[in-house]
Parts: structure tokens; sequence; C-alpha cells
């Protein structure tokens, strides 16, 4: 009854001279949510099935095929996975082995377009369950940050992915759900925020803020959530060391851990800001003003816990907009649940349409970008598929790529995963000269990258992301040479190889 009192003495005050001009605004607004909204399910949904393979959606195919086929997951990439022939598949598995193996129960064919729709299904689903649960006099104002979070293409590019990502952060924001439906955290939501780490160990934000809010607020009501959540993780800890044989936390940390600092996590944050920054901001605001409830005080300590290790998170080399997908779902979980502070901005002169123009120009920036991403997924498909003949490899030669999503499209499995060991060799852990002589191997015939290796070295910056950084490029152009670039591919072929370059190169 408090909620709802406040939440009727808290709407937005508009002048009446002025309401003509902020109906006219609204409309806009609306249209832009809307119109990014379609752009962002047409992307998650429409390229499904033909967008190509990235990065770590390489990587965790790859671990669910070598489940789907009985063969060992942890191996040692000294030794190398013999299992494909001459030239072995040296890896570090990344994060825990529980979503490749439910990703293992699905066909090889139809495995990367399944587990894209059903993470697109669980992110939109639990958004509009959140926002379609939220009291009348919130419901829109829920609808409006639910749109965003499913417009917002920062957000969509990772909602959509084959990584184990959403599909963790929903089982934290189902968690989350409970609890608040609850008005406590008792053991399951301990057991599914357990569940959700142990899918994503990196997705720990909100559990972490829900569960500090029950030992400092509810003190004894920590005892079940804590209680179920060591429960679930000492049953997956155990399923997990025998299937690695011990190995499971030396491959974590050295797939995972990369050097952090926080300049760069201000690097990475400042650009994301203009899309990001506000509406986060905003739920923030909101639920410390309501923190007064004990609503508002349980999504404070969530929200806030979520925010902070997402900005600690990316100040590591290697860190991603994925980070933000749990703090982002906090926010719209917040704008369902607690009042809609006051604006007072619009009596101010001039901050009415700069903030309209802003919000408008974000949102139509979202809608270029996921229709601009649409296309583009389409047309690296298709460079993909040229990039065998382009480079002259026969259907028995290996194709060696800069990141684990091409080498899965072009080999059907991973050679290496250049950016860990980049990172590793700098710090010698990995043997750079068995990498060379894997490189050496005749059976290797390609080489494509997503970046001219034949460019001058990357400031200092930049060479923290290098997948081939200066360790190994100079062997890898001492091996290959360009033949062509095709739609933001550099494809080489083995120097030994007598077809001439395309196009002069």
């Amino acid at each position: 009854m408090l909620l709802r009192t406040a939440a009727s003495d808290s709407r937005m005050t508009i002048p009446p001279r002025s309401r003509k001009g902020v109906d006219a605004v609204a409309v806009l607004w609306a249209a832009a949510l809307v119109a990014a909204l379609c752009a962002g399910l047409l992307y998650a949904f429409g390229t499904a099935f033909g967008r190509p393979i990235e990065t770590v959606e390489g990587e965790i195919v790859f671990e669910a095929q070598r489940v789907r086929e009985h063969l060992a997951l942890y191996v040692d990439p000294i030794v190398g996975a013999h299992d494909y022939g001459a030239v072995p598949s040296r890896y570090y598995v990344l994060y825990t082995p529980l979503w490749p193996c439910i990703l293992a129960l699905v066909p090889a064919g139809a495995a990367v377009a399944a587990a894209r729709l059903m993470s697109a299904v669980a992110w939109y689903g639990l958004l509009g369950f959140a926002a379609l649960g939220a009291p009348t006099e919130r419901r829109s104002a829920a609808l409006a940050a639910a749109a965003w979070a499913g417009g917002t293409f920062m957000i969509v590019r990772h909602c959509a992915s084959s990584t184990a990502d959403t599909v963790a952060v929903v089982v934290a924001g189902a968690a989350l759900l409970r609890a608040l439906r609850i008005g406590r955290a008792d053991g399951l939501v301990g057991a599914l925020f357990a569940l959700a780490a142990w899918t994503k160990p990196n997705v720990i934000g909100l559990g972490a803020g829900v569960i500090l809010h029950e030992v400092f607020v509810g003190r004894a009501r920590a005892i079940k959530p804590i209680a179920a959540g060591l429960a679930v993780s000492g049953v997956i800890a155990i399923w997990t060391s025998r299937m690695s044989h011990g190995a499971w936390i030396d491959h974590l940390f050295r797939s995972t851990v990369q050097p952090a600092s926080l300049a760069r996590a201000a690097r990475e944050i400042v650009p994301r800001l203009p899309f990001l920054g506000f509406p986060h901001a905003f739920a923030v605001y909101g639920a410390a003003r309501a923190r007064a409830s004990p609503t508002g005080r349980l999504l404070l300590w969530a929200l806030a816990s979520s925010l902070a290790w997402t900005a600690i998170e990316m100040g590591k080399v290697g860190s991603s907009t994925a980070y933000w997908l749990e703090p982002t779902l906090a926010a719209v979980v917040t704008m369902a649940h607690i009042p809609i502070p006051r604006v007072r901005l619009w009596g101010a002169a001039g901050a009415r349409g700069a903030i309209a123009l802003a919000a408008i120009a974000t949102l139509i920036w979202n809608m270029t970008a996921s229709f601009q991403a649409s296309r583009a997924a389409l047309e690296r498909r298709n460079a993909i598929a040229r990039a065998r003949a382009e480079c002259g490899a026969r259907s028995a030669d290996l194709v060696l790529a800069d990141q684990p999503g091409l080498e899965m499209a072009l080999d059907g499995r991973v050679l290496e995963t250049p950016y860990q060991f980049t990172h590793l060799a700098r710090k010698g852990l990995y043997p750079i000269d068995l990498w060379k002589s894997d490189i050496a191997a005749p059976q290797i015939r390609c080489l494509v990258t997503e970046t001219d290796l034949r460019d001058p070295a990357p400031a200092a910056a930049d060479l923290e992301n290098e997948r081939f950084g200066p360790e190994i490029r100079p062997a890898l152009l001492a091996r290959f040479e360009l033949v062509t670039s095709d739609g933001g591919l550099w494809i080489y072929r083995a120097r030994d190889s007598a077809r001439p370059p395309i196009n002069g190169n």
C-alpha cells in the first residue's frame, strides 16, 4: 500500500502549456523505441541461422562437439588433442563444462542456431515477464525499460549468442525475481545463483548483492541460501573435477584470467556510457529513493553489486559488453518494482528538448546498428564460404585463423586459441616454439584473419587485444603471404604454394 501511494505521488508533473510539445516528443520517442526493439529482434532471431560463428561461440561449440563425440574434453594443450590427425587441437576449456555438455545434447548441425534461439527466447521472455508483471501504475515504465534492453544493440549482439552468458544471466534473473516475490532469499534462490555462476563464472553480481543484503539485513535468513548455494556448488565441483581429472581450475584460469587495470576499465566504460549509462543510473536512483521499502532495498543491493562487479570486469583484458547483461536485467526488474522517481527537468529551459533528442538519437543509432549488423553478418558468412577457394585450400588441407569461430567454420574444429596463447606466451606459460612448429605443419595451407598482419605493430593499449601478437606474428608472415582481402577477412596462403596471389597482392 505504501509503494502504491508513493507511486501515485511520484508521477511526472508537466506544465499545461508544454503538454502538447511533450506529447509530440513522447510519440517520437516511443516510435524510436519500438523501431530499435524491432531491429534488435530482427538481428537476434533473423540472423540466428546465418550469422557466422564468433570467437567465444567457436570455443564453446567446439567443446560441445568433443563431448557429443565422446572425446576427452580436458586435454593438456602441450600434448594436444590428436583425434583429428597429424595437427593436434590445442586449447584451454573456457569456463566450466556445464553449458558445453548441455549443447552436446543438440545435433551438431543445429547446435549453434538452437543455442542462439534458446538464449534470445530466454532473454526477451524474462524481460517481458518482468515488465508485464509490474503493477498497472508502473507497467508502462517497465515495458519501456524492457524495450530499451531488447533494442540496445550493444546488449542485443550478446543476448542472442550461443555462449553461456545469456543463459547464466537469465537463471540469476529468475533467482532475483523469486527473492522479490517471496520477500527474501530462500534455498532455491541460493541454488539458482550458484547454478548461474557455474554456468558462466563471472555472473556473480546479482547473487552477491542479494546474499550480502540477506547477511547484513536479514542476518539469519542468509543461512538457507548460502547453504543451498554451497550444496549445488559442491555437487557441480565434484562432477567437474571427475570429468576433468582435476584440471578444470588450471584450464579456467589460463583461459580467462588476463591482466586488468583501472585505466583499461575507464577506456572500456566511457564509450558505453551514452548507451548504457543513463538508464542504469536512473534505475540506481530509483532504487535508492525506494530503499525505505524492503523491495527497494533488496533491488538497490542487487543493482549496485552487479554494476560494481561489471565495472571491475571491464578492466580485464578481453572484457566484453556481455558483462552488462546482468546489470541491464537488474535495471529492468528495478523499473518494474519501484515507484518511478519524479522528474523535474521538464520546466527547465531547453532541458526537455535536449534530453529527448539525445534519447531519440541513441535509439536511432541502436536501430541502425542492428540493421547494419544483420546485413554485415550475411556478407561475412559469404566471405567465409569463399575463403578456402580463394587461398587454394583442398578438402584435406587445414586453415589456420585468428579466432576459433573462423576455424570451426573452415575446418570443423579448433586448431588453437591464439588470444589465450598470446597472453600465456607473453607470461612464459605457453611454449612459443611449440606454437611455431604447429604453424609450420605442412597440412596447414592457409591463414585467415580479421586484421591485416602486415600492418605496423599496434600501440600498447591495442597490443592487449592482439590475437596474434609480436611473439608469433613474424613466424606467421614468414610462413604465409597475403592472397586477397574479402568481406573484412585477410586471406593468406602458404608461401610454398605455386598459385600467384589474387588481385596482385
